[in-house]
């Protein structure tokens, strides 16, 4: 056995009460109001700035409104996919140019960005099964790249918002 369990002695907190003695009662008094009510009562204030929505994604909603009653609608895939990439570049480059928005015939989106004779065009089809892809043309020469929002990005830097 351990030689320090030896030593402690064992203390019995109930020792020398007899059985029928009475223990001192202990008074609890309940609460007038839940505990929960007391929290959920408290008043809490903060300042909080209220967060416009950039205005070209208010155009996007306006466009998928729009189109909402036509044959083939804007697809929930490419609505939250266009969302998502100009909310990006919004973020990004805090001073975006301003971007041309059209739907296509089969519920996919165009986004797209012109300076002179130079175009940047996001093209976001319906279909998952279908790539986006980044149309760039500057002047006669045209390119196809492949998307991404960092792509898009450092498309409309070196394109559109060069010197």
């Amino acid at each position: 056995m351990n030689p320090n369990l030896q030593q402690l002695q064992s203390v019995n907190s109930l020792s020398g009460l007899l059985f029928g003695e009475l223990v001192l009662e202990r008074s609890y008094k309940t609460l007038t109001q839940p505990v929960a009510n007391l929290q959920t009562k408290q008043v809490v204030t903060a300042n909080v700035a209220r967060i416009t929505e950039p205005a070209i994604i208010t155009d996007l909603r306006s466009l998928r409104e729009e189109e909402r009653n036509t044959a083939d609608p804007i697809t929930i895939r490419a609505f939250s996919d266009a969302v998502a990439l100009l909310e990006f570049v919004h973020l990004v480059l805090n001073d975006a140019p301003r971007a041309l928005l059209a739907a296509d015939s089969e519920g996919g989106i165009r986004i797209e960005w012109l300076r002179d004779n130079r175009t940047i065009r996001v093209v976001i089809p319906a279909a998952e099964e279908q790539p986006a892809y980044i149309y760039q043309r500057l002047g006669r020469e045209s390119d196809i790249k492949q998307f991404s929002k960092s792509s898009v990005v450092q498309a409309l830097r070196s394109v559109i918002l060069a010197p």
